[in-house]
């Protein structure tokens, strides 16, 4: 699997032909022009990192789910974080990343929901 990031268009030109693709079903991460060498891109997704720990008090029955994610990464919750993760089809999952912004493995719980707190206690 090659990781790649995606970049930003580049004028308000592009960023309106951007839009018309993405509602003809071609999202930026089917344009091999919008690729980013992962490298590239893994500041801003460092600074958009969540701790995991914040996590705890937001769930209820995703703890189960969260727990069996954190347990199969050997890691305690202090040492992960996550971000939503998306596709065309769904949002009900999020990644587990590592500090160093490294792919640890996924839950399926809607992140954004987490933003959100829907899923206080």
């Amino acid at each position: 699997m090659r990781k790649v990031g995606i970049r930003s268009a580049r004028n308000e030109k592009e960023f309106f032909e951007s839009i018309h693709l993405s509602f003809e079903g071609i999202e930026p991460s089917a344009r091999p022009g919008w690729w980013l060498e992962f490298q590239e891109v893994l500041p801003d997704l460092k600074r958009a990192m969540k701790p995991l720990a914040e996590l705890a008090p937001l769930l209820d029955e995703q703890e189960l789910i969260l727990n069996r994610a954190i347990e199969h990464n050997h890691l305690s919750r202090n040492e992960l974080y996550y971000l939503p993760l998306v596709s065309k089809h769904t949002q009900d999952w999020l990644i587990l990343l590592g500090s160093e912004g490294d792919f640890l493995g996924y839950a399926n719980i809607n992140g954004f929901d987490l933003a959100e707190g829907k899923f206080n206690k």
